[in-house]
């Protein structure tokens, strides 16, 4: 059995948007009523939202991108192209030791311990050491198809300091310009399109 971090989406205040939403009201007053649940109770109950940090990587003025194929956990995903990197938080996610009860601070911690996890996961190699700056750059809660229906991302801009993963598990990884992002739009999932959109300003 695996937990997930999620909530009850009536208890979102962060409201559904097409755009990617601002993250301060997110963090301080919707990350606090994140909860365990277990995945296999509310994975397709739309009544829940499950939280996925969403890790844009952009190495100079390129970001990366590549094809979800079928290896995917999330098999509603398959064969489209995204730029964000990331997974659900599990309760192997809390940082070992800790004794903080603060919900806010606690879930906080989760989010980055998942960051570095998925990225090892995914990308073969070490956060602390290809990581140079992380940002928040905002929140999508967005409902215009069934995977966004029972997820809300946190979205980080991360500024890498090497482009090559020679132990990625990742299909076709390449990087591309905001204007090759813009010319290959239609192929990408929805969460990058929204993505791409904010980027490009």
């Amino acid at each position: 059995m695996e937990n997930i971090l999620a909530v009850k989406a009536s208890e979102l205040i962060q409201p559904v948007s097409k755009k990617l939403g601002d993250y301060s009201d997110f963090i301080i007053k919707d990350l606090p009523k994140f909860k365990f649940y277990d995945r296999g109770s509310i994975e397709w109950d739309t009544s829940y939202k499950q939280l996925i940090p969403y890790q844009i990587l952009k190495c100079g003025d390129m970001y990366l991108s590549y094809n979800r194929d079928t290896t995917e956990s999330e098999s509603r995903l398959y064969n489209n192209f995204s730029i964000g990197v990331g997974g659900h938080i599990n309760d192997g996610d809390t940082p070992d030791g800790t004794n903080q009860e603060d919900a806010s601070i606690i879930n906080s911690m989760r989010v980055d311990c998942n960051l570095e996890r998925e990225f090892i996961e995914e990308l073969g190699c070490d956060f602390t050491q290809y990581v140079d700056i992380v940002s928040v750059i905002g929140v999508i809660n967005n409902n215009d198809n069934e995977v966004s229906e029972h997820h809300i991302g946190l979205v980080y801009l991360e500024e890498i300091k090497y482009g090559l993963f020679t132990n990625a598990i990742l299909k076709d990884v390449e990087f591309l310009s905001i204007d090759e992002l813009l010319s290959n739009y239609d192929r990408y999932e929805n969460w990058s399109k929204i993505v791409i959109d904010y980027l490009k300003g």
